[in-house]
């Protein structure tokens, strides 16, 4: 099943964010860049970060735009088709064919 975090109404949702990461290094996330554009990422993508940073007050987060996350590419990327949304690949962790 997929899972999103996004910041709103004053919640961060940052460090559920990286826990999810933790608990899912060989997972998937879609980061949002528009409405209907995202781009697929490993979960351990050095576009993140290290998983084990924590958010604190005054620091910017990770989930201040939405992130989309599933154990399973393809699930993900099925889900992105029913909603319209464009995905591209990383190039840096997903340049490789898996």
């Amino acid at each position: 099943m997929w899972i999103g975090f996004l910041d709103q109404d004053g919640r961060v949702e940052h460090n559920l964010f990286q826990d999810w990461r933790r608990s899912h290094p060989a997972g998937f996330i879609l980061r949002f860049t528009a409405i209907r554009v995202a781009y697929i990422h490993l979960a351990d993508c050095r576009h993140f970060g290290d998983a084990r940073i924590r958010y604190r007050r005054g620091q910017d987060s990770l989930t201040s735009q939405l992130k989309v996350c599933h154990v399973s590419k393809r699930h993900l990327e099925n889900w992105a088709k029913n909603y319209d949304i464009e995905v591209t690949q990383c190039s840096h962790c997903l340049g490789r064919e898996f």
